[in-house]
């Protein structure tokens, strides 16, 4: 009688000390996971537009980041407290030069995605960017404190919520090796959500492959996070590690944007149209638009044959009657006067701006 009394109380011990979710718990956090990834930001996003009417892309972009930031908050919100009784052993162990260890996963990540990319590109050429980065890009310049919040703060939170505690940890504790794939594929294959509701839309196969290109890199990037929480048995060390990755990235990004000697802004949509501005950087000398091209990217291989017409009015661009659902590439080649080694010489570049026309 003494011996089972004594068991029971391990075995309740041991039930408590295990931070693995229950079955409820799971199926809560996994549904509030599929909501945020998919539907539920529209919710906010409609009541938003009640209120305030975006009568441009740039507008409809932010007013689309902040009902994502609501239903992100309320959605982790509920998994938080599904879990209250979970959350002490999260961060279990927890030490300052755990930080450390959290910065090194995040380099082992950005590492891995450098090699991968160079693999890449000496496989299968030049890449353009897919489609869940060119709209985070696109934020970066239209409200790079949403950016920052979104991708720095929210994005690491609730992703590592999701893939490491409610998908990788129960199946790990069956099979760790299924645990790691389920969890690190479906990370890769939800950043590829933007690129399939796309090809759905543009049912461009030349868009498709060159997206699908990226997957490998979300996986790997999986993999390592997951391994983060396999490794420290601490969630706080992804979710750490996931949001230092995601802040190189912005400051490298952020960097780049305001270096950059010209940028498309301003983008507007309407009826089968749309039209856009350049920006110059006026930190350059005497910077030139030499040429515009645009064209549908399905005409890639026969660019010449299928340029679209545009015209230029008060400084901005304007490039009507297109076919609705359609990628549209806008290509900016323009010099500018360079400085290196003491000498000023004329250098060209070329920016390309990827751009999909909607109906409105």
């Amino acid at each position: 009688m003494t011996n089972y009394g004594y068991n029971e109380f391990e075995e309740d011990k041991k039930e408590i000390l295990d931070d693995t979710p229950s079955p409820k718990q799971t199926k809560i956090g996994v549904w509030m996971g599929i909501g945020y990834l998919t539907l539920f930001s529209y919710i906010p996003y409609i009541i938003l537009s009640i209120f305030w009417v975006a009568t441009t892309a740039t507008q409809d972009n932010i007013q689309s980041t902040i009902a994502q930031l609501i239903s992100g908050g309320v959605c982790l919100g509920v998994m938080i407290h599904a879990c209250k009784d979970k959350l002490k052993f999260m961060a279990k162990g927890f030490r300052p030069e755990t930080v450390l260890t959290c910065i090194g996963f995040a380099v082992a990540a950005y590492v891995l995605v450098i090699v991968l990319s160079v693999m890449d590109m000496s496989l299968f050429g030049e890449s353009e960017t897919n489609a869940n980065q060119q709209s985070i890009n696109e934020l970066y310049e239209q409200a790079p404190i949403l950016a920052i919040l979104l991708t720095c703060v929210l994005a690491p939170l609730i992703e590592e919520a999701i893939f490491r505690y409610f998908i990788f940890k129960p199946i790990a504790k069956h099979n760790v090796v299924l645990g790691f794939i389920v969890s690190a594929v479906t990370f890769g294959l939800i950043h590829m959500l933007s690129t399939f509701l796309e090809f759905m839309d543009t049912h461009d196969t030349a868009v498709l492959f060159n997206d699908l290109r990226s997957l490998v890199i979300y996986v790997a990037c999986g993999c390592v996070f997951t391994y983060a929480y396999h490794k420290t048995k601490m969630l706080i060390c992804p979710i750490l590690a996931h949001c230092f990755y995601n802040s190189f990235a912005t400051l490298i990004a952020l960097s780049a944007l305001t270096s950059i000697p010209a940028k498309i802004t301003n983008i507007e949509t309407y009826d089968n149209g749309f039209n856009f501005q350049i920006e110059l950087n006026d930190t350059y000398t005497d910077i030139s638009i030499d040429n515009i091209t645009i064209y549908y990217s399905k005409y890639e291989d026969d660019i010449e044959n299928n340029k679209l017409d545009y015209y230029l009015r008060d400084e901005v661009y304007y490039v009507e009657n297109l076919e609705s659902r359609n990628k549209v590439y806008i290509n900016v080649e323009y010099s500018y006067y360079a400085t290196t080694n003491d000498t000023e010489k004329t250098k060209e570049e070329v920016i390309t701006y990827v751009y999909t026309i909607q109906s409105r």
